[in-house]
C-alpha cells in the first residue's frame, strides 16, 4: 500500500515519520517530547498530536493517508494515485484548510440561495399586486349597458 511507497514521508514537509517514530520510541517519555521539538517542530506545535505520539510512539500517530483529491470534491472512491503520506502536522494542516473552504463554499450558497428566495418573492410578491389590481378593477368597474366598456367587457 501506501506505506510501501512512500515510507511514512510527508509529501508536504518531508519528514520521515518512520525514522522519527524508530527514534522515539526507546527514549523517556521527557526525552521524546525534546526529540520531537528538535526533530519536528511543526508537529510539536500541535500539543494535542504532539502528546499522542510522545505516549504512544506509532507511525498511525505520526503519520496519516491523506486523499489528494478530497472526498467532498469526490475523491473518496480511489485508489492509491489519490493518496498522499502526511505528517499529523500537515495533515492537520490540510484538513483545517479544506474546511474554511467548504464553509466558505456553503456561505456562498446560502447567499446565493437567500437571493434566489428574495427574488422569487419579489416575483410573487409583483405577481399578487398584479392579480389584487384585476380584482379591484373588477369589482370597480360595474358593467352599464350601452356604455362602450359594456362592449369592451363582452369581448373579453
Amino acid at each position: 500500500g501506501l506505506a510501501q511507497i512512500e515510507h511514512g514521508i510527508c509529501t508536504k514537509c518531508h519528514l520521515d515519520c518512520r525514522k522519527l517514530v524508530k527514534n522515539l520510541k526507546p527514549l523517556s517519555l521527557e526525552k521524546r517530547r525534546e526529540f520531537v521539538i528538535k526533530e519536528a517542530p511543526e508537529l510539536a506545535a500541535r500539543k494535542n498530536l504532539l502528546e499522542k505520539l510522545i505516549n504512544d510512539p506509532t507511525e498511525g500517530n505520526a503519520w496519516h493517508a491523506d486523499h489528494i483529491v478530497p472526498v467532498y470534491r469526490g475523491g473518496g472512491e480511489c485508489r492509491l494515485e489519490n493518496m498522499r503520506t502526511l505528517c499529523i502536522a500537515c495533515h492537520a494542516k490540510v484538513t483545517a484548510a479544506q474546511c474554511a473552504e467548504r464553509r466558505l463554499e456553503r456561505a456562498k450558497a446560502k447567499k446565493q440561495l437567500n437571493r434566489l428566495l428574495a427574488n422569487l418573492k419579489t416575483v410573487q410578491d409583483k405577481q399578487q399586486d398584479r392579480d389584487d389590481c384585476r380584482t379591484i378593477d373588477s369589482e370597480l368597474l360595474v358593467n352599464v349597458p350601452g356604455s362602450a366598456y359594456h362592449t369592451i367587457n363582452r369581448q373579453k
